[in-house]
């Protein structure tokens, strides 16, 4: 059973010079607990893992193509800009 609690917030305002301050107290503190499965979460990491493992093997080939490519490719010669031409009346 889900059980839900309202928690009520005094606020308090406060204006220095250009700056106004807000500040909010709880009525009351209520604790937050949170609870992990270590083996479950282990075994997510590992199959994450798995995962990652996969796509850089497949990745690896593609790759080395694309590395060769750029060793290969001719370097591009810069071309100085030239004026436009005047347009011919």
């Amino acid at each position: 059973m889900e059980e839900t609690n309202i928690i009520e917030y005094t606020k308090e305002y406060n204006a220095t010079n250009d700056v106004l301050t807000e500040t909010s107290t709880p009525s009351e503190i209520v604790v937050d607990i949170k609870t992990y499965n270590i083996e479950d979460t282990k075994r997510k990491i590992a199959k994450i893992n798995n995962a990652i493992s996969t796509w850089e093997d497949r990745r690896a080939p593609l790759q080395a193509i694309i590395d060769m490519y750029n060793e290969i490719k001719p370097v591009e010669e810069l071309v100085e800009p030239t004026e436009p031409e005047e347009p011919i009346e």
